[in-house]
C-alpha cells in the first residue's frame, strides 16, 4: 500500500485572488427568465448580490470551486513523489517556486516544465508528477519553502456546468423571494432540500 503524498511534509492552501466580478449567470437572465420580477432594472445590484452569494454558499457545500481563483499550495519541502493539489477544479499550474539549500527563491520548471500537470476529477486530486529520470531540487529545511502557484473555478460563465447554474438560480431565487428559506407562514425550515443541488464533489477542498 503506497503512503500518501504528504507523508513528512506540512501544507496549506491559500486564495491569492478571485474574479469578484464573475457571476456564472447573468443578472438578465435571473432577473427576467427565473424571478421574473416586475420591477425593471432597479433590483439588479441585489440580485447580483445574490447571485454572487449563491455561488458561495454552493461552493462551500459542494467543495468546488465555481468562481476562478488563483491560489498556493505552500509545502514546508519537497515530497518523495508527486504532489496532489487538494482544491478543485485545478485549471492548470502556473510555477513551482522554492527556497533552496543557499537560501536563494528558485522557480523549478524550464521548457518544457520538469513536471507534468495531471487534471484532477471526483475520485483524484490534480497532481504534479515528476517527468521521466527527474527529481524535485533540494529545498531548504525551512517552513513554506515551496509555493505551487495554481488556477481553480471555471474560466467563463460558459464553462459552468448546467446544473451548476440550475443550482446557483435556485439557490438565488429562494434569496430573493424567501430570505430567510422558510415558507410563507414560517412554519417550515429550509424549503430546499440543498443536498439535491449541491453534492459534495471534493471532499478535501474549501
Amino acid at each position: 500500500m503506497s503512503l500518501p503524498w504528504d507523508t513528512g511534509v506540512l501544507w496549506r492552501t491559500d486564495v491569492v485572488s478571485a474574479d469578484a466580478e464573475f457571476l456564472a449567470i447573468d443578472v438578465p437572465f435571473m432577473r427576467d427568465r427565473v424571478l421574473r420580477a416586475y420591477t425593471g432594472n432597479v433590483e439588479d445590484l441585489l440580485i447580483e448580490h445574490y447571485i454572487k452569494a449563491a455561488t458561495a454558499f454552493g461552493e462551500r457545500l459542494r467543495g468546488e470551486h465555481i468562481t476562478p481563483k488563483v491560489m498556493t499550495l505552500t509545502i514546508d519541502g519537497f515530497p518523495s513523489g508527486a504532489i496532489e493539489i487538494a482544491e478543485g477544479p485545478v485549471r492548470s499550474v502556473s510555477s513551482v517556486a522554492y527556497v533552496d539549500a543557499n537560501g536563494d527563491a528558485q522557480e523549478y520548471g524550464g521548457s518544457p516544465p520538469s513536471w507534468v500537470f495531471q487534471a484532477g476529477g471526483r475520485h483524484r486530486r490534480a497532481r504534479l508528477s515528476l517527468g521521466y529520470g527527474e527529481s524535485w531540487p533540494t529545498a531548504q529545511s525551512v517552513g513554506d519553502a515551496v509555493v505551487v502557484t495554481f488556477a481553480v473555478g471555471y474560466e467563463t460563465a460558459e464553462d459552468v456546468p448546467a446544473d451548476i447554474k440550475q443550482a446557483i438560480a435556485v439557490t438565488a431565487g429562494e434569496f430573493y423571494k424567501n430570505p430567510d428559506l422558510s415558507n410563507a407562514d414560517g412554519q417550515q425550515a429550509n424549503v430546499l432540500t440543498m443536498e439535491h443541488f449541491w453534492p459534495r464533489r471534493w471532499s478535501n477542498a474549501l
